[in-house]
């Protein structure tokens, strides 16, 4: 895949910012893994702000069409969502940005993960199988998920450093509250 190809896959004009939740969408959603350095190149045109919105958007859609079984994938996407947040609220330092860049590509890459989840006795990604979920609002047969093989997601490398947080007067604050 080159760069030229997924700018047309995206239906982008060029390398220019994301303007659109559809090419977020294609952009995570897409069929072939997409080399880090691109994926990069795609994203570094969006401002930060831009970007946080758009992903905001894209989780709440996820939210919407999770199965009742899903309850734990549910709770693994919100952990997600709220760790990718931290890196697109954090102060727009260099470093913050390329974090949330590589986090979003191993999102992409775990989200579309052929054989991560069981849909009546197939193995699908978990992008497939909400798909499936979804389809069924349009009349297409219920299914049965496992989605218990795609709940390993690490988690614990999700983090910032003390210092992308502004400190606060804890001084000023219990002045302002003056019920304490």
């Amino acid at each position: 895949m080159t760069l030229n190809e997924l700018i047309s896959d995206l239906d982008m004009d060029g390398l220019s910012p994301v303007e659109y939740f559809e090419q977020i969408a294609a952009l995570l959603e897409h069929d072939e893994p997409i080399p880090y350095d691109l994926f990069f190149s795609i994203l570094s045109q969006t401002p930060t702000d831009e970007l946080g919105e758009w992903l905001a958007l894209y989780f709440d859609e996820l939210f919407d069409n999770i199965p009742d079984a899903g309850q734990e994938l549910f709770a693994l996407l919100e952990s997600i969502r709220q760790q990718l947040a931290l890196l697109w609220r954090s102060p727009h330092s260099a470093e913050a940005r390329l974090r949330l860049i590589e986090e979003l590509h191993r999102f992409k890459h775990w989200y579309t993960k052929p054989d991560a989840v069981g849909a009546d006795g197939t193995s699908c990604s978990v992008l497939e199988a909400l798909t499936l979920y979804r389809a069924r609002s349009l009349g297409e047969p219920e299914h049965t998920f496992r989605f218990d093989a795609c709940l390993e997601y690490p988690l614990d490398t999700l983090s910032l450093p003390l210092g992308a947080f502004e400190p606060i007067d804890i001084e000023a604050a219990a002045e302002a509250d003056p019920e304490e």
